[in-house]
């Protein structure tokens, strides 16, 4: 059978196939002293093109295994090291000790193993084959399969096998892909090599997620869990708990931390909203007035002081939110080893109801907010305890006691006050944004805000990764634009890249992000990179927009639907499987976020903290 092209070799052998290095080794000791750790890589880590695990006749004092790592044009230097389970671990290419041949682009070390966790490692290699095996002996092409998908998706389909598993199919930027061909079964014993490409890594090495983990470890939004009565509020029947651990009135109370900040919620919310009252300038664009906002701020002022407070004063149990969904966004943690990293974020998302001077109403505006806190935990085993936490969630009766209660533990971890020393207000808020068009005329609008670490309120900032489109003021098909994407074709077609506030002198990120058609927005310009259509496409899919609208077809423009309370908010297609056709070059393109995502925190779990691991992540660096 013919091989994967593109792929990662790992070699087991215990009887066949020995290295012996007749070379001075004895420098390692130093070498690990004196090469210090580079804590940018936790960002953009060089990640092996593939590995070689080459066990050894004759063990010596640094270990059993030999492990190479092809890094072919990634490093300068001739060392990487990182640090993995309190190891450091130094890899060389300068021809020395573990090494074959200096400048090469093979790094190498030697590393000590446990030899049955490596046997465990390739029987579930094996398992992974052999579902390969079984799909081509069904002799189905992936266009069947797509087809098939639209028709019944419990039957065997291209989500269906990257969920469970099959080498066949992956994520990459966030799109299924299909690999023509699978690969051989290997045998342990008789030392076969296997080779699997890399992007298909931790799912050979781990089996296929549990068919729970989404809804219960990932996108919550059943109503047992955001309609709690002892941790949500319903301002609409004022039913539940006012202070409630998941209610808008505790989250905002504790990001204010009057203790340490002497804001209150009213300053705090107020600040917030009234920025949508003025024309606020951001890097050289504007974010225009949405006047709509006056009523929300006026009747909900109007109740509170039908509650008895003072003038000007909101009762945040009166605050028009209600809870859509608990989102686990492990997958954008970053690579482990490098020092410092953490451990994703945790999203808690609400939609704006609508209200009047007497009463919340069950009725949603179109009007999303996102609260993206970081999880301020760094190190290979916090990390990978953090990803434990939620995974054991899918054990547990979704929305009963236990399962809240261990639920709660862990988002307390991000919500609370004084989670994350050193940033504002001692939250661990990464950003707050929003997505409305409820407040003012089309097109939808989308807005991002900090903590501001002098005023201790929120601010309006950039959208990340998104140009700027005011309307009649848009670098969408831009010469500028085009010059920008055709100057970091690899780096975005990598998906390693940042969008500057400024390019070549000329404001370049946007104050927000509109989307002006019904048909939701797509960015193009006039390239010239090697691959223009994906390097487009990947590039429009991380901005707020795109993402929201045309790129992903999602037409309602928001990923977590509004409802009203009693209703469970419905997802969008680009989150829960969809095929479309690329809105440029017509291509067909799969998206299934939450599947992608499943992979990804299995695999954290799966992997714990295997030696090789620093060096084959890849951190998620969407925007979304």
């Amino acid at each position: 059978m013919k091989l994967l092209s593109t792929f990662l070799l790992i070699v087991f052998n215990f009887s066949l196939f020995f290295f012996i290095s007749c070379k001075p080794m004895d420098d390692y000791d130093k070498l690990v002293k004196e090469t210090s750790i580079k804590t940018e890589y936790a960002t953009r880590p060089p990640v092996a093109n593939e590995i070689v695990l080459q066990s050894l006749e004759k063990p010596n004092k640094w270990g059993n295994f030999r492990m190479t790592a092809n890094l072919r044009g990634q490093l300068r230097d001739q060392y990487l090291a990182y640090e993995i389970d309190g190891e450091k671990i130094v890899l060389r290419d300068d021809g020395k000790g573990a090494d074959s041949l200096a400048g090469d682009g093979i790094f190498s070390v030697f590393i000590n193993m446990d030899e049955s966790e490596v046997k465990t490692m390739v029987d579930q290699q094996n398992a992974s084959v052999a579902r390969a095996e079984s799909l081509e002996a069904g002799n189905r092409d992936m266009a069947t399969l797509l087809r098939f998908d639209k028709r019944d998706t419990t039957k065997f389909n291209a989500l269906h096998a990257v969920l469970q598993g099959d080498p066949n199919f992956t994520f990459v930027d966030r799109q299924v892909r299909f690999d023509k061909k699978p690969v051989s079964v290997i045998n342990f014993e008789e030392a076969i090599r296997l080779r699997i490409p890399i992007h298909l890594f931790p799912h050979f090495l781990c089996p296929p997620p549990p068919a729970d983990l989404i809804p219960k470890s990932l996108m919550i939004n059943a109503l047992s869990v955001v309609e709690d009565p002892a941790r949500t509020w319903n301002p609409a029947t004022h039913s539940g708990a006012k202070t409630g651990a998941w209610t808008f009135n505790n989250i905002i109370n504790q990001m204010v931390n009057k203790a340490a900040t002497g804001k209150t919620a009213t300053e705090f919310v107020l600040a917030w909203l009234q920025t949508w009252d003025i024309n606020t300038p951001v890097n050289g664009d504007n974010a225009d007035i949405r006047l709509g906002v006056d009523a929300i701020i006026s009747n909900w002022k109007q109740r509170s002081l039908a509650h008895g407070l003072p003038a000007d004063t909101l009762d945040m149990a009166e605050a028009p939110f209600k809870l859509l969904a608990i989102v686990n966004r492990v997958d954008l943690r970053q690579a482990v080893g490098y020092g410092g990293g953490n451990a994703g974020e945790g999203r808690f998302v609400f939609c704006v109801m609508n209200s009047n001077n007497t009463a919340v109403l069950n009725s949603p505006m179109r009007f999303t907010v996102i609260f993206e806190y970081g999880v301020n935990k760094s190190g290979c085993k916090a990390v990978q305890n953090w990803g434990q936490q939620w995974y054991d969630l899918h054990s547990m009766t979704l929305g009963d006691p236990t399962y809240n209660a261990a639920l709660q533990a862990i988002t307390d971890q991000f919500v609370n006050a004084n989670t994350t020393a050193g940033k504002p207000n001692g939250s661990s808020l990464n950003q707050l944004r929003t997505d409305e068009f409820a407040i003012g005329p089309l097109p939808w609008q989308l807005r991002e805000f900090n903590i501001d670490a002098t005023t201790h309120l929120l601010k309006l900032v950039t959208v990340k990764k998104n140009p700027r489109n005011t309307t009649g003021n848009s670098l969408n098909n831009s010469a500028l634009l085009a010059s920008f994407i055709n100057a970091n074709c690899a780096d975005i077609l990598a998906n390693n890249y940042d969008v500057p506030d400024a390019v070549s002198g000329q404001p370049f990120v946007g104050a927000m992000s509109l989307n002006n058609n019904g048909s939701g927005d797509v960015w193009n310009a006039a390239l010239t990179c090697a691959d223009p259509a994906t390097t487009r496409r990947i590039f429009s899919l991380n901005t707020c927009n795109a993402c929201h609208g045309g790129e992903t077809q999602t037409f309602q423009f928001t990923h977590v639907n509004v409802v009203p309370f009693g209703a469970v908010a419905g997802l969008s297609g680009f989150l829960s499987g969809e095929t479309i056709n690329d809105p440029v070059s017509g291509t067909p393109v799969t998206f299934s976020d939450l599947d992608d995502r499943a992979n990804k925190l299995q695999s954290l779990v799966c992997l714990s903290c295997k030696k090789f691991l620093p060096i084959i992540f890849k951190p998620n660096r969407m925007t979304h």
